[in-house]
């Protein structure tokens, strides 16, 4: 009798205990983990949890800190050897930071310093961006002196003045030759030359 009247009472709903949570319960599971490792090492820790429970609690507290962050850490590291380092590209210059005018005089201006491969890359610059203003081609720095010969295939005039100024650029800039005045005047002419049949075909 005594055994069923505790039985009714424990039934009644004030008695009943909620459901754990998933995170309960993997706290409870990590908590037993961790009591049966902290059991191992002696009687002194169980000796620590009845004197000073508080402390107890700490300790376990930090060593779950400790394992959570451990497993972050391998978490990071699998996924980043997964996915690879990408390095982070600079956003694409798309517009014109000079008039092509201007990029001419400027170039003049390099060649009577003496600095011709610099004025030879900065004539190219100017030659692109009329064309740009023309909208014969898009003006973007990504693009290389080759891209900018095949957008201009169609117009086979100009497309052989661009590629001329392209091995030029490639020999000079890349292959590390010399340019000298005479090869910079014949570039300075094909700048010219592409300049005024664009000018001519308006």
């Amino acid at each position: 009798d005594l055994h069923a009247q505790i039985e009714r009472i424990l039934a009644q709903p004030q008695y009943q205990q909620p459901d754990l949570t998933l995170m309960q319960k993997l706290m409870e599971a990590i908590g037993r983990w961790l009591r049966d490792l902290i059991g191992a090492w002696g009687p002194g820790v169980y000796r620590l949890q009845q004197a000073w429970p508080v402390l107890y609690w700490v300790v376990v507290g930090l060593l779950v800190a400790v394992l959570c962050l451990l497993l972050y850490h391998i978490f990071a590291t699998i996924r980043y050897a997964l996915q690879g380092r990408r390095p982070k590209r600079r956003p694409v210059q798309t517009r014109r930071v000079s008039s092509p005018e201007d990029l001419r005089e400027r170039a003049t201006r390099l060649a009577g310093q003496g600095r011709f491969a610099e004025a030879l890359k900065m004539m190219h610059q100017a030659l692109v961006q009329f064309l740009d203003r023309q909208e014969i081609l898009r003006f973007d720095s990504s693009r290389t002196n080759w891209e900018y010969v095949d957008c201009v295939r169609s117009r086979p005039s100009l497309a052989a003045h661009m590629r001329d100024l392209a091995l030029q650029l490639d020999r000079v800039w890349y292959g590390n030759a010399a340019l000298g005045r005479a090869e910079y005047d014949e570039c300075a002419d094909l700048v010219s030359s592409a300049w005024t049949l664009v000018e001519g075909s308006e």
